[in-house]
């Protein structure tokens, strides 16, 4: 994943079992590269076993949804509570 700030460089995003909080800037302002664009805000995001972006142990539990997309739907610049298969509830498996 391409960050304009140097502290990203080294982050292995979406890894099996990982854990990350970080500080977004958006991709306005990542885009420009203007401070006035840029608005900044803490994400948490969080991969089970597997490498989607699911709670571990999600993939064992019975899901009745399966969430299928891209960017939009994985939730990329969001924090995990507001992802949308965090948003449906627990029942909802995101790939």
């Amino acid at each position: 994943m391409n960050r304009p700030h140097s502290e990203y460089k080294n982050i292995k995003y979406l890894q099996p079992e990982t854990s990350i909080c970080m500080t977004e800037i958006g991709d306005l302002g990542a885009m420009l590269g203007k401070t006035e664009y840029q608005v900044k805000k803490e994400i948490c995001t969080e991969t089970e076993e597997l490498g989607y972006r699911n709670h571990i142990g999600q993939k064992d539990s019975l899901n009745e949804t399966i969430l299928l997309g891209d960017s939009y739907t994985m939730g990329i610049g969001l924090d995990q509570k507001e992802t949308i298969s965090s948003l449906l509830g627990g029942n909802c498996y995101n790939l």
